[in-house]
């Protein structure tokens, strides 16, 4: 999942309070003197006069106070964007050098280069298989969540280099750093962007993942503007990827499968760092700001496996946690001893979690 920098720093610097929901039309000042209308919900007002807007393609537009000339609310009611209206729209974004289809699935559209229809196809079917798992997982605990009103967006290009140039455009990457993923969930515009490079495991795994971000941020798990522990958005997306394959043929069928690859590398950070696993990933969110790749890979590893331990073992308590995050006000940054309390709040003594967890660990399978 990946956010744009500059516009965090952006919106950090400004104070903001939570609004209510209401359609307005903002009128900002543009670079070159001309004036704009961007027209949407505002999610979040700042006391100085800049805000976060959310429009009907689900794109967040963030705002100074030095931009916005002029505020309306007509009464209008907001409406999400129509299937088609989201093919049109994220169709005229991308690179008038080729020719794009839309496919449409129950929740998704996917826009893609002309061709190979039949792997987009599949594309949908998994991701529509996630969406069903997704809610099924919490559907008898306390954790409600919203259906899906916004068609969800997923742009597939044809090869690397388009999809390289697409995402240093979305976050300012460099060529290298870009080269070395495969999709990615762009928090502001609400989309999926990978590109075609065939059914393969590894694929299939980073193209749910990303969907599972995706997902989490639309059906009001995490607010898209929510300082989460990485732990738990990172975790549950994990706990969604891993594909079932059987020699040379790939799917995905359901959540929470089994990766020997994950338990390798958290098995042997464990040997490494076997003291209270669990509040290292609660506290702090150390383990995935580094460059240490290993240590990173680890992380992820790490929040996979006690992901599934909540799930399979605390599953009525992890809800109740989840949701803990869905009332998170938007740019809240939680300090470790809250990020702790709020973790013991659901669970008690985490001290008495890692005994059991220690002993699910190892019987993992």
């Amino acid at each position: 999942m990946l956010e744009i920098k500059k516009f965090t720093l952006l919106i950090l610097s400004l104070p903001f309070t939570c609004t209510c929901f209401a359609l307005d039309h903002v009128e900002i000042k543009q670079s070159n003197g001309q004036t704009k209308t961007i027209t949407g919900k505002t999610l979040v007002l700042g006391r100085e006069g800049g805000q976060i807007l959310q429009d009907k393609f689900g794109r967040l537009h963030y705002l100074t106070s030095e931009e916005v000339t002029n505020t309306k609310q007509d009464g209008t009611p907001f409406t999400p964007a129509t299937k088609e209206e989201m093919g049109v729209q994220v169709t005229s974004e991308l690179p008038i050098t080729s020719r794009y289809e839309n496919f449409v699935s129950k929740n998704y559209v996917l826009v893609y280069e002309g061709g190979r229809k039949g792997d987009v196809q599949k594309i949908a079917s998994w991701i529509e298989k996630l969406n069903v798992n997704f809610y099924r997982l919490f559907d008898k605990t306390a954790l409600k969540m919203q259906p899906i009103k916004l068609p969800l967006a997923l742009v597939v290009l044809r090869d690397k280099p388009r999809y390289i140039r697409k995402l240093q455009l979305d976050t300012g990457l460099s060529a290298k750093e870009a080269s070395e993923t495969q999709a990615y969930y762009h928090l502001h515009s609400n989309q999926i962007v990978m590109y075609n490079s065939g059914v393969k495991a590894n694929n299939v795994a980073t193209l749910m993942h990303e969907a599972t971000h995706q997902l989490a941020s639309n059906a009001g798990l995490f607010s898209r503007l929510a300082k989460i522990p990485v732990w738990v958005t990172e975790g549950l997306a994990v706990f969604f990827e891993t594909p079932r394959q059987s020699g040379q043929f790939v799917s995905w069928d359901g959540a929470g499968r089994f990766s020997p690859a994950r338990y390798k590398i958290t098995a042997e950070f464990l040997r490494q760092h076997p003291k209270d696993p669990i509040l290292r990933l609660v506290q702090s969110d150390d383990d995935f700001n580094t460059d240490n790749a290993k240590r990173t890979e680890a992380a992820y590893g790490l929040a996979w496996a006690v992901t599934r331990f909540l799930v399979h073992k605390r599953r009525e308590q992890y809800a109740k946690y989840l949701a803990k995050f869905s009332q998170q006000k938007p740019l809240e940054k939680r300090t470790m001893d809250q990020r702790i309390a709020d973790f013991q709040a659901v669970f008690g003594d985490i001290g008495k979690l890692e005994k059991a967890f220690a002993v699910y660990f190892k019987q993992m399978k």
